[in-house]
C-alpha cells in the first residue's frame, strides 16, 4: 500500500496499549436560540463603529456590578484633566523647590568660605539659621560615598 494510506492505522500493532473507551453520555438536543426582544432585526454595524443610541457596556468587578459604580466617558475625561494639572502644577512646584534650593546650597557654600578665612557674627547667625532644623525633625544621617555602598 503507498504511504500515506493508512496501512498502519488499520492493522494491529503489537505495540498499541489496550483501547480506552469514553462512556457515552446522552446529549440534549440543541434548539434555536429565539431574540428575546420583540425588536426587528436590524443590519451589523461597520467594524469599530458603533451607532449613537447604544450604550456603552457597563464594567463588571468580581463580585458583580454595582450600582453607582459606573463612571461615564465624562467624568474619566474630567479626572484625567484633574491628573494632568496636578501633574504640571508638581513640576512646577519642582522646579521652584531646585531653584531655591540651588540658591540655599550657593549661599551656604559662601557663607563656610567666610568662615574658614575670618569668622564673622553675621555668617555664623546666617549658618545658623541655614542648619536650624524643626521640632522632630532630624537631619539625615550621612550618606556613605558610592564606592563604600553595602549589599
Amino acid at each position: 500500500m503507498p504511504m500515506g494510506m493508512g496501512s498502519a492505522a488499520s492493522s494491529k500493532s503489537a505495540l498499541a496499549g489496550p483501547k480506552r473507551t469514553i462512556p457515552a453520555v446522552a446529549i440534549a438536543p440543541r434548539v434555536a436560540a429565539k431574540p428575546i426582544s420583540k425588536a426587528t432585526s436590524r443590519p451589523a454595524a461597520a467594524p469599530g463603529h458603533r451607532a449613537s443610541n447604544a450604550t456603552p457596556p457597563k464594567k463588571q468587578d468580581s463580585i458583580g456590578n454595582h450600582q453607582g459604580t459606573t463612571v461615564t466617558n465624562q467624568q474619566m475625561e474630567e479626572l484625567t484633566n484633574q491628573v494632568m494639572d496636578m501633574r504640571i502644577n508638581l513640576e512646577g512646584l519642582e522646579k521652584e523647590r531646585d531653584f531655591y534650593f540651588a540658591k540655599l546650597r550657593d549661599i551656604e557654600i559662601l557663607c563656610q568660605d567666610a568662615d574658614e578665612t575670618e569668622p564673622q557674627p553675621i555668617v555664623q547667625k546666617i549658618l545658623d539659621i541655614l542648619y536650624a532644623t524643626e521640632d522632630g525633625f532630624a537631619p539625615p544621617d550621612e550618606l556613605t560615598p558610592p564606592d563604600q555602598e553595602e549589599y
